[in-house]
């Protein structure tokens, strides 16, 4: 238990006095189609028993209670409700926190879902921000001060590949890989070219920075070889040279010496510059 949190006893509350956190918006959309679907269902009333209601954890702050994890439940009472098929004063089972914080209170849902189900990927990155984790703040700090965001959409400059970061910062030495990578993307190939932050050129890069960590002009190296595929050879090899990294580690793969997201395009980077085994 977290200092100064507290645990009361299991109360009944009425569902329109349950709010959802920010932390609990990557789970929304889910949540909302996973209900949708099942009022949308012609037996939908012998699907919802009242009796298998799990209890929700909430925790009161600001006079408010907050859902920490329960948000698939309370999104199918708000429409049962809507639909007229539950009573509007119907009310939901609730274990009561007390004492949290806003950040206690998102590590706190993280840990219920790790517990009980896997997060995605960007559900993990988005709460562990939330909660304030060291490791994720900093992942952050460095994908912006590159001028690129990390973001589920496909916004300009948005990374997008969740599971690749969360990877990246398993490795050792990661937060200097990243760095040194989105350095290298950055600067070898501009905008427009959105797909250079595709997850197996991110992931290329930092395995061919990793492979070569012990030569000290490894990075210039495949920097100055990046720059000059550009406008080189046919346009229609080189108008992108993220997509023509990609298709030839598609060539690897079917001759099976690609090993995972990312080996065969560091093997294909490898080869640009000329520093491959």
């Amino acid at each position: 238990m977290r200092r100064n949190q507290q645990v009361n006893p299991v109360r009944m509350i009425p569902w329109g006095d349950l709010d959802l956190a920010p932390y609990q918006a990557p789970r929304s959309k889910n949540a909302k189609t996973w209900a949708k679907a099942i009022m949308r269902s012609p037996d939908r009333a012998d699907r919802f028993d009242e009796s298998l209601v799990e209890v929700l954890e909430v925790s009161l702050r600001d006079d408010r209670y907050n859902i920490v994890d329960g948000q698939g439940r309370w999104e199918l009472v708000s429409l049962s409700v809507q639909a007229g098929d539950l009573d509007e004063n119907y009310y939901l089972p609730c274990k009561v926190h007390t004492g949290l914080s806003y950040e206690a209170e998102a590590r706190l849902a993280y840990d219920f879902w790790v517990q009980r189900r896997l997060p995605t990927p960007e559900q993990k990155f988005l709460i562990l921000l939330d909660a304030l984790d060291a490791r994720t703040m900093r992942l952050q700090q460095i994908v912006e001060s590159h001028g690129f965001v990390i973001d589920g959409s496909n916004a300009t400059n948005s990374v997008r590949c969740f599971s690749t970061m969360n990877a990246i910062m398993g490795r050792p030495g990661w937060d200097g890989l990243v760095n040194q990578t989105l350095g290298i993307i950055s600067d070898a190939w501009p905008e427009p070219l959105d797909n250079r932050l595709d997850a197996k050129i991110i992931m290329g890069v930092l395995l061919y920075l990793d492979r070569n960590k012990d030569n000290p002009k490894a990075s210039g190296i495949l920097l100055s070889a990046l720059k000059r595929t550009i406008g080189r050879g046919s346009k229609k090899r080189y108008v992108n040279p993220p997509s023509s990294i990609i298709e030839q580690a598609g060539s690897h793969r079917k001759g099976n010496t690609g090993g995972g997201v990312g080996n065969a395009e560091r093997k294909v980077l490898e080869d640009i510059a000329g520093l491959r085994d």
